[in-house]
């Protein structure tokens, strides 16, 4: 399942409305037994502006969209996807939008992405379209989203194709704003996708990013990386019989990992 909250700025606003104001505190409702919530919701002489229960169903129905489209990485699509969310972006009139592919190395099937910029960005919203292999156990067809009661079930609806539904929802009930939006491909294994765009130069200079990920709505103001690097042992031979004064590599290397990871450990935010 997954939860979106919006924010709303003054500048999404209707002009035509005399000095609307901003709620700041939380507007929750219930679906099933899942509690959903906004933030800052418009309200004009007493009454929200926007149906939260309308724009739920706005943002299910754009995922059951996506969630129908085969993303997973090394197999699927992804470029038939990022075509699909250009075209929904455009609803929308962005000032600029941009629609690229990638190659991708090792055989697999083409990437791409797509990114709209609304005035000047004060923040991007980056989301990325692909997804994890289908695993076996699956009882119903992945690519077919299904309603739980509390939540709704279908392969990359946590894992982060409903962050996509959602920010498509956010603009059709509320409107861009100065906000640049990035959907992109290939981030689930080789993430060859990125490094292009930051290569083509096709990014913005919002000061800000969000990059969407199933954290139960929570900031996380870090980023997991990985470091390689490879090491070779050498120990001293001897007699089977002169255990004492050998040094087998192998208990240097196992030596090496775990100390490797105490200290990882001991940093692990």
């Amino acid at each position: 399942g997954f939860r979106a909250v919006f924010t709303v700025s003054q500048t999404a606003l209707t002009p035509a409305l005399p000095s609307p104001r901003l709620v700041p505190d939380l507007l929750t409702w219930k679906r099933g037994q899942q509690n959903y919530c906004f933030t800052d919701q418009v309200i004009y002489n007493g009454a929200v502006t926007r149906s939260p229960e309308s724009m739920l169903s706005v943002a299910l129905t754009r995922l059951e969209e996506l969630v129908a489209m085969d993303t997973q990485n090394g197999t699927g699509d992804e470029i038939a996807c990022v075509k699909f969310l250009a075209q929904s972006l455009a609803k929308f009139h962005p000032d600029r939008v941009r629609v690229e592919t990638v190659k991708r190395s090792r055989g697999k099937p083409g990437s791409g992405y797509v990114l709209a910029v609304w005035g000047q960005p004060r923040i991007l919203l980056n989301v990325h379209i692909d997804t994890v292999p289908a695993a076996a156990g699956w009882t119903t067809g992945p690519h077919t989203l299904r309603d739980a009661g509390d939540r709704v079930i279908g392969l990359g609806a946590c894992d982060i194709k409903g962050a996509a539904a959602c920010i498509l929802a956010a603009l059709e009930h509320v409107g861009p704003g100065n906000v640049a939006v990035l959907f992109s491909g290939d981030e689930e294994h080789g993430s060859e996708v990125m490094p292009e765009i930051i290569r083509r130069g096709h990014h913005t200079d919002a000061p800000m990013a969000i990059v969407c990920e199933p954290t139960g709505c929570k900031i996380g103001r870090q980023h997991r990386g990985i470091i390689a690097y490879g090491c070779e042992f050498t120990g001293r031979g001897g007699h089977s019989s002169l255990a004492d004064v050998t040094e087998a590599p192998l208990f240097q290397a196992a030596r090496l990992a775990a100390a490797v990871g105490e200290y990882g450990g001991r940093h692990r935010t």
